[in-house]
């Protein structure tokens, strides 16, 4: 027999590369590596540029830490990222230069000595026999409120903000002799702003019905923590002064970052020092004592806190700080707590300017409300800052609500208040706070009724 074997040989082939192909792979290796040393170099530059401009840490070793300056990097790309607002911007602008449907007095002085600390206001009124604005329509509410997300407390309340906007509202000529007046507090971190950046969102509250004062107050360096809490309390004192039937409906201050502590804050260093001055004070001569909120702070009439504390019932704050020493780490942790000048502006006592710590240390005495509403993608502010603050106040007995709206910034809920063609949130932070002030003035008018009667019997 004969056996055949078929044997099977596989050849292998090497190419040696082409000349033209050896040149194509390190021209793509040195653009690779021209990319990477430009993204370190801007890396390097920016978080130097930050620190030029902000300061340096006390060691400049630490300043020139990779670590440090990736994070200052991210930080500053953040606000870069506000040039895609620069349209709205001169819309605010011209606005200002030439309001529209709104009674608006700049630079009205609003407290003995406030030319010298430069603390002016802009008071905004509705025109006399002026129509409902389109805000107030019911054609521009939605028919729920999306991307918000609400404590158990706050469930039924945004529910009624959704369900009251399927009537109209009432005219602004007999709104504004009742509704409360507003006092609305920017932010930046207590270092920046003014006034006049915030003229489309007060025109905005303004036609609901409302009389808005934006405050213009003294920031780091002109003055520290306790100065502007003083120059807040004054706007709202000035309220009670040139407005009395408004005031009398109640007054609500609204801030937005830094503004809303100064808010919550002042609101609850008012009740402490009421609370120290309740007892053998009922005399005659006791509206002129004087009281200060910080121990080196503005000398207060006792009456005039007093008169404070009858009128304002309400808080709302949007995107607030409210836990310092928390806000600080934060800081730290984004590389931003020597460019920012937070812990400057309150002299690192934390815990004395923390409304959180506030709300804990003392009893409540106050008929105040508050309003918290925080986007979940807040980097520049946490949301836990609302969180911690809305649990801390109902732990003490204190009316909260809180409300985080799912997928927005840091920046978003002041600029979806000024512009209503940031929808659906535009129409849901309208209607949070004409629903809030709404119930909250109804309860503070309920409230002085019993004690009217209480005082005649």
């Amino acid at each position: 027999s004969t056996t055949i074997i078929t044997t099977t040989t596989t050849t292998t082939s090497t190419t040696t590369p082409t000349p033209t192909t050896t040149s194509t792979t390190t021209t793509m290796l040195d653009l690779l590596a021209a990319l990477v040393l430009a993204a370190a170099a801007s890396v390097v530059v920016l978080g130097l540029l930050a620190q030029i401009v902000y300061g340096f840490p006390p060691s400049r070793l630490e300043g020139l830490a990779p670590q440090r300056l990736w994070r200052l990097t991210l930080a500053f790309l953040d606000q870069l990222s506000l040039i895609q607002h620069l349209p709205l911007r001169l819309r605010w602008q011209q606005f200002y230069k030439s309001p529209v449907d709104v009674q608006l007095t700049k630079d009205v002085h609003y407290a003995d000595g406030a030319s010298e600390r430069g603390c002016t206001m802009d008071v905004y009124e509705p025109l006399p026999h002026a129509a409902p604005s389109a805000v107030n329509k019911a054609k521009d509410a939605p028919s729920s409120l999306p991307n918000i997300t609400a404590t158990a407390a706050a469930a039924a309340a945004a529910a009624n903000a959704a369900s009251a906007l399927s009537s109209s509202s009432t005219a602004a000529t007999t709104a504004s002799a009742t509704a409360p007046v507003l006092v609305f507090v920017y932010g930046g971190a207590w270092s920046s702003g003014d006034k006049s950046m915030y003229t489309l969102l007060a025109a905005r509250l303004v036609s609901l019905g409302h009389v808005v004062l934006v405050p213009n107050y003294r920031i780091y360096p002109k003055g520290h923590c306790e100065d502007m809490v003083d120059d807040v309390l004054m706007a709202a004192l000035y309220a009670c002064d040139k407005f009395p039937k408004a005031a009398e409906a109640g007054i609500f201050l609204v801030g937005h970052s830094a503004g809303a502590h100064l808010c919550a804050l002042g609101t609850l260093l008012l009740n402490k020092r009421l609370l120290e001055h309740s007892d053998g004070c009922d005399g005659p001569d006791s509206a002129e004592t004087r009281v200060s909120l910080f121990p080196t702070s503005h000398k207060w009439r006792l009456g005039d806190l007093r008169r404070l504390a009858a009128h304002i019932c309400g808080v709302v704050g949007l995107a607030g700080v409210y836990d310092i020493a928390a806000h600080y780490r934060h800081e730290c942790m984004r590389g931003v707590e020597h460019c920012s000048r937070m812990a400057t502006s309150m002299k690192f006592q934390f815990e004395e300017h923390s409304p959180t710590w506030m709300a804990t240390l003392h009893e409540r005495s106050l008929d105040v409300s508050f309003l918290l509403v925080h986007g979940d993608k807040d980097g520049t502010v946490p949301s836990s800052s609302s969180q911690a603050f809305h649990n801390r106040l109902l732990e003490t007995d204190r009316e909260s609500e809180l409300h985080l709206l799912k997928g927005v910034g840091h920046v978003d809920v002041a600029l979806a208040l000024m512009d209503p063609a940031w929808n659906p949130l535009h129409p849901v932070l309208i209607n949070l706070i004409r629903s809030f002030v709404a119930h909250t003035s109804r309860k503070a008018a309920h409230r002085r009724r019993l004690r009217h009667h209480h005082h005649v019997e």
